[in-house]
């Protein structure tokens, strides 16, 4: 087979539809040429950017002659990219771009096309390669563009999947295949100006390392290649980790401390991707690993409104409103209820016996909170009112004869941070009462034939505690 013998992706079969998005530039102009050689069922999809007047008319002008000549359907599709770039804050290349895989998902679902072919080459690759190295990128920005993955913006369509069947090609080989099958093509003048990151990288950096060095694209795709394959094997491990050891969102910090810092980051990567459709970046990675490393209780902010919240025992990616409870005050009242806007319930009952009042809790309040902790205090030693809040700054309990931070207690007894900011503290008029598994204040504890305030506080199961 040579080099310009086109095959779908393993998997697929050869009457699978194909959408070819053809700009009409040299190197969709070869991909779509190739694939209608090859005999593949087509549609084409070529986007007017609104950016470069005539220029673009003509464009699409010539993509429909081109298209009416092969027999192939073409979708015409027209955008505004400055107005996009303008109303979402990004450059115009990143709206343009995000706006085309858009389109090509609509049309895809609508005509029933599962794959979504595009002429990257040899030089992109590695101009990609450049632009991320640049960039501090990781193992997985090393591995280059894919040539068969998942379709950028479609909207966790796992279905639609975009194939670059021209990545073993140089840019000078599709101009010289172009020129020896007779293939017309238009040229886009815009590619040829330095307004943009990879324009200088395409037109003066790749043209310095060509003279340097005997095709650098061939270099960089054999880079790629020895990354994915390294990339592949440490996945493997991770995915092996993680499947005998992640449980309800955690990890256990014994296993995250004792792998390699590859293992340990992919690790925290999957255990961020179980909680956020969106992939995590580097940044927030190293930080999380830092904290792990160190081992010490604490949590740091992450994308999508998440916190890695590390305890002394686990790892856990919970939402940011789980570590930050809204602020409440809520009075002491009997029977059971659950406190708004919290993952916390509450039974109450007055010198009561709880196993002989199992029916105040109903079958969906059972199947919803299944884990509580249990207080009970003497009646005469509450001052004033009875309430419930969260934990507050500077909040201490009279405990041993001393005034004892309630953080300070928590740290003693190892409470995980999720529970900290999630149990309430029992108070009255004069403080703190009672520290959820903890602590009573000094005289609360009751006899048993002394009346008594009791207490459970039900936490919901999807804490996984």
């Amino acid at each position: 087979m040579d080099k310009y013998t086109l095959r779908l992706p393993v998997g697929y079969a050869h009457d699978t539809p194909v959408l070819v998005a053809f700009s009409g530039g040299a190197d969709s102009a070869l991909l779509l040429h190739l694939l209608h050689r090859a005999g593949i069922r087509l549609y084409a999809a070529h986007v007017h950017h609104g950016i470069r007047g005539a220029e673009a008319d003509a464009d699409l002008n010539f993509c429909r002659h081109t298209c009416r000549k092969l027999g192939i359907p073409l979708f015409a599709i027209r955008i505004n990219a400055p107005a996009l770039a303008k109303k979402s804050g990004q450059s115009v290349e990143t709206a343009a771009r995000e706006a085309r895989y858009r389109h090509f998902a609509r049309l895809m679902k609508k005509h029933g096309i599962p794959l979504l072919a595009t002429a990257h080459h040899a030089d992109d690759n590695l101009e990609t390669l450049l632009f991320r190295i640049c960039r501090g990128t990781g193992t997985q920005g090393l591995c280059g563009i894919p040539a068969l993955a998942e379709l950028p913006c479609a909207h966790k369509a796992r279905d639609l999947h975009v194939f670059r069947p021209l990545l073993h090609l140089t840019k000078c080989e599709i101009l010289d295949a172009c020129n020896a099958f007779g293939i017309d093509f238009v040229t886009d003048a815009t590619n040829a100006c330095d307004d943009y990151a990879r324009n200088r990288i395409r037109n003066r950096v790749v043209p310095e390392l060509e003279t340097l060095f005997h095709h650098p694209q061939h270099a960089a795709a054999r880079l790629c290649r020895a990354v994915r394959e390294d990339r592949d094997a440490l996945d493997s491990l991770t995915d092996t980790l993680y499947n005998t050891h992640a449980k309800g969102g955690t990890l256990p910090l014994t296993v995250l401390q004792a792998q390699p810092a590859a293992i340990s980051k992919r690790l925290i990567t999957r255990l961020y991707a179980s909680a956020s459709d969106s992939m995590a970046e580097q940044v927030h990675i190293d930080a999380v690993y830092t904290l792990v490393r160190k081992g010490q209780p604490g949590s740091i902010s992450l994308p999508d409104d998440l916190c890695a919240v590390l305890d002394r025992d686990a790892l856990r990616i919970l939402p940011r409103n789980r570590t930050q409870p809204p602020p409440y005050c809520l009075p002491l009242q009997q029977g059971f209820y659950p406190i708004p806007n919290t993952d916390v319930a509450i039974w109450c009952l007055q010198g009561g016996d709880f196993e002989k009042n199992q029916e105040t809790v109903t079958k969906d309040a059972t199947n919803v909170y299944n884990l509580y902790t249990e207080l009970q205090v003497r009646f005469d030693t509450i001052k004033g009112r009875v309430f419930l809040r969260p934990l507050k700054e500077g909040d201490r309990i009279l405990q041993g004869g001393m005034h004892k931070k309630v953080r300070k207690l928590y740290n003693q007894f190892s409470t995980p941070l999720y529970l900290r900011s999630t149990l309430p503290l029992l108070c009255d008029e004069e403080g703190v009462l009672a520290v959820p598994a903890i602590c009573l204040r000094d005289g609360a504890a009751p006899f048993d034939a002394q009346d008594k305030l009791c207490v459970r506080i039900y936490l919901r199961n999807h804490l996984n505690i």
